[in-house]
């Protein structure tokens, strides 16, 4: 299996100077209104008003309660500030 980029597609996650140029789609088939980017992690308001984050979680950085690396959009818990 190849590592990708913490794109959110669900496969592996690489670590390290990673660039993806083109927008990828998402595991789970969602949509985002608005998107933001971090140090090896992204966010995303989806088109229904959830807040989902991927990639590296160290310090619970994703903001859903754990401190486990998601390749995956993973639901925020709690508020969200937009």
């Amino acid at each position: 299996m190849s590592s990708v980029p913490p794109t959110g597609t669900g496969g592996t996650i690489a670590y390290g100077n990673v660039y993806v140029s083109q927008p990828q789609k998402v595991a789970g088939g969602l949509a985002f209104a608005k998107a933001s980017l971090g140090m090896q992690y992204a966010c995303g308001i989806a088109t229904t008003g959830a807040a989902y984050c991927w990639g590296s979680n160290r310090e619970g950085a994703l903001g859903n309660a754990s401190q486990v690396d998601q390749a995956a959009p993973a639901r925020v818990t709690g508020r969200v500030n937009p």
